[in-house]
């Protein structure tokens, strides 16, 4: 897959959606802010792939909630690494440690995932909560220098979220390159296609590409992004290769990938379309071990993509407008035909497919 920490992808039904992506810039950050967050969602979920800049090969980061810096804060951490474990309460704190993440003298580059999940945030109700889990890999000199951290944070307030503080009491600045990106999670009672999604007939969408295509008989247009289980199903046709699905930790969202990485593997998803003009966009991350990849509908060349970046882009969207398609079924096919000559492998990387009618 590559060298993003991947683990099995879970089946959930609901609504996602980003609400504001924070990288760290050069000099580092003292704390990062997430303020006026929506109030409309169910739960919030913070993704990070995060370094200190401490003197060491780890710091712990903490989190505080509407900027409360009192004492109402308590927290319970569990850390293990090879045979050994450690495991601590504190209470009435001014913030509330959340993980730890790899510091300065820590492996070089290495920046710790780091999720956590805070359901019921806008829920006056009650008292808030959250759970986190995340790694370090440190120096990696030793099998003692990889931990695994979970842990439980409490608010002792039952105020509705509104802004999030990231910051480090170790003193140190959050590193430069570090990335912090906010959900908001909302339930779909309706599943795939039921209440509360208004689909068109003029759109045809796959999440993860698992080949779960979703289309609907109405006249109203998407306006929500849609989320389904993306633990089942899979292409509809796979020419050569093994394609795989797994769930990208550090990124924050679920990918179809070519497990084989070998030149020439590809897949299909084939999909059934009015007559007209459609605009065709694809999540395609980019990195230093992707591969070029064709495109085609119906063995018709629409688009040629280049993987390979120095940096990794985890956010790259690839567009194509101005695809006339027929009345029937279709086929959509990526190929990976070759790879940059800087490029290390043959992977590629697909978050979505979206293809919509646009006349």
């Amino acid at each position: 897959m590559g060298n993003s920490a991947f683990g099995i992808a879970a089946p959930f039904k609901g609504v996602t959606k980003q609400i504001a992506k924070v990288t760290v810039g050069a000099g580092g950050a003292a704390s990062v802010v997430f303020s006026d967050i929506p109030q409309e969602y169910d739960s919030l979920a913070l993704i990070c792939a995060i370094r200190s800049e401490i003197a060491l090969t780890a710091s712990t980061v903490a989190l505080r909630f509407n900027a409360d810096g009192g004492a109402n804060y308590a927290y319970q951490r569990d850390i293990s690494w090879e045979n050994s474990r450690l495991t601590s309460t504190i209470r009435a704190q001014t913030s509330g440690i959340i993980g730890t993440v790899d510091g300065a003298t820590a492996r070089a580059s290495a920046f710790s995932p780091l999720l956590i999940d805070i359901p019921e945030y806008a829920n006056t109700n009650m008292e808030k909560r959250a759970i986190s889990r995340g790694a370090i890999i440190a120096a990696l000199a030793t099998d003692a220098n990889m931990e695994i951290h979970l842990g439980q944070f409490h608010w002792n307030s039952a105020a509705a979220i509104t802004s999030i503080t990231v910051l480090s009491p170790g003193g140190a600045d959050i590193a430069e390159h570090s990335t912090l990106t906010l959900y908001g999670i909302k339930e779909d009672p309706g599943g795939m296609n039921g209440p509360g999604v208004s689909v068109d007939e003029d759109v045809v969408m796959w999440d993860g590409v698992t080949g779960r295509k979703l289309q609907g008989g109405g006249s109203a247009q998407i306006s929500t992004p849609i989320s389904w289980s993306v633990a089942v199903g899979g292409p509809d046709v796979v020419g050569q290769g093994t394609w795989a699905i797994a769930l990208a930790v550090v990124m924050g969202y679920v990918v179809l990938y070519n497990s084989t990485h070998n030149q020439n593997d590809n897949f299909t998803v084939n999909f059934r379309c009015p007559a007209g003009t459609y605009t065709l966009r694809y999540g395609f991350l980019k990195d230093s071990n992707m591969g070029k990849c064709k495109v085609y509908i119906d063995v018709v060349e629409k688009d040629d993509v280049d993987g390979y970046a120095a940096v990794q882009d985890p956010d790259n969207i690839e567009e194509v407008t101005g695809i006339v398609l027929t009345a029937g079924e279709h086929g959509l096919k990526f190929d990976v035909y070759d790879k940059h000559a800087s490029s290390t492998n043959h992977y590629i990387n697909l978050s979505y497919i979206y293809l919509q009618r646009t006349g």
